[in-house]
């Protein structure tokens, strides 16, 4: 069975026409909505021409413009023009979540602070036997 994860737009993004649209400054809180669900890999892109933050499960990456994930992070409209994939680097939770807030203290594109309607933590598993 293929994942889609286009309910996190709907869900969490339902003012959005254009799902490519929350890439233009909010892909780091669908990226750790889709984390939240999946526990899939953050997966941040950073050069003096953009940021992006996108997951990996299993072999897709997912993103908001691509909810159903491709084979190849090229294959995310974001890079279609970005070369340099090279700079993608998987990353904590705790690291994602610290590297975001900054991102947002200095990047114009970035919508405001952590937003609080987004999880900050993982929820406890519970065991079976517990």
């Amino acid at each position: 069975m293929q994942l889609d994860l286009s309910e996190i737009t709907q869900k969490y993004f339902p003012e959005v026409e254009d799902p490519e649209d929350i890439n233009c400054g909010r892909c780091y809180q669908w990226a750790w909505l889709a984390y939240l669900k999946t526990r899939g890999q953050l997966l941040t892109y950073d050069d003096v021409f953009g940021s992006h933050a996108f997951i990996r499960v299993g072999d897709r990456y997912y993103d908001s413009s691509r909810p159903q994930g491709v084979e190849s992070v090229e294959h995310l409209p974001f890079f279609e023009n970005e070369p340099l994939t090279i700079l993608v680097t998987e990353v904590s939770a705790r690291k994602f979540r610290s590297y975001w807030q900054v991102c947002d203290i200095v990047d114009p594109w970035n919508v405001g602070p952590w937003p609080r309607r987004l999880p900050k933590r993982l929820p406890k598993v519970q065991h079976a036997g517990q």
